[in-house]
């Protein structure tokens, strides 16, 4: 074991440059690193899977943040890891995976038979069903900020609600019109998005788009009939009338070919 420890102080060494792992405990350091070798021996030698750090996260966190999926399939095989748990600023595994892109992680963890991919479906806010609450770690708006499509696609498969909201109720389907984002629309409309959820500063996804200068999105939500040219937001404003104020010449052609 103090082999094992000593090997682990190198690692440490080779791949940290700054201060902030000097002190990090071998398990957290052989999750970050994704030394399976290492791992495997302080399982047998007894160390808790599910021990926290500082910021409460466990091995698995740490390893789903940093994409080793050798290292989370190994703690997911022991049997006895808190696959849900969550840290100081209620992530779990899978929200550090899609957050960071890990698309193998996510899999991996989908695909335990134990896995919430959904942990913000039980908290209700403001928009009843078409916003179903918040929580800073759901692993859908995580993806969905970080253009992750394919993460986006198979949390979607796997049941998670499309109407979901971030910490700031903002629709999922608005932040991707607000970033325009045109696959994950298409994605989260063909997966029931309410498209008059509201967004960020009470902003629905077409004024979002339509703000942002994101025509193709604007198209796409006219296509699907997901658009209302003569919505008015709390201001009295329509998409069109914001998109004239904003100058964006595309977005304000297109309405006025369609109104």
């Amino acid at each position: 074991m103090k082999r094992v420890l000593r090997r682990t102080q190198k690692e440490r060494h080779r791949y940290s440059s700054c201060n902030c792992y000097r002190d990090e405990p071998p398990v957290y350091l052989a999750a970050r690193i994704g030394h399976v070798g290492i791992m495997k021996i302080l399982l047998v030698h007894g160390i808790d899977p599910n021990t926290r750090n500082w910021a409460f996260k466990t091995p698995l966190m740490i390893a789903a943040r940093y994409g080793q999926t050798a290292i989370v399939t190994l703690l997911l095989n022991t049997g006895i890891i808190s696959l849900n748990a969550h840290d100081d600023r209620q992530q779990c595994a899978l929200s550090l995976a899609a957050q960071h892109g890990h698309t193998e992680v996510v899999k991996t963890l989908l695909a335990h038979p134990q896995i919430n991919p959904d942990p913000c479906s039980k908290y209700l806010h403001r928009h009843g069903l078409q916003n179903r609450g918040y929580r800073e770690g759901s692993p859908l708006i995580h993806a969905i900020q970080g253009r992750h499509v394919e993460i986006v696609r198979l949390l979607l498969d796997k049941g998670v609600d499309p109407r979901i909201g971030d910490e700031d109720n903002t629709s999922a389907l608005s932040l991707a019109a607000a970033d325009g984002n045109l696959e994950i629309v298409r994605i989260l409309l063909d997966k029931g998005a309410a498209f008059d959820a509201w967004g960020l500063l009470d902003k629905r996804p077409l004024f979002e788009a339509a703000e942002e200068r994101h025509v193709e999105v604007v198209r796409l939500l006219f296509e699907r009939g997901a658009a209302d040219p003569y919505l008015e937001d709390d201001e009295g404003q329509t998409p069109l009338e914001v998109a004239k104020e904003c100058g964006h010449t595309a977005v304000v052609d297109y309405f006025d070919g369609r109104i």
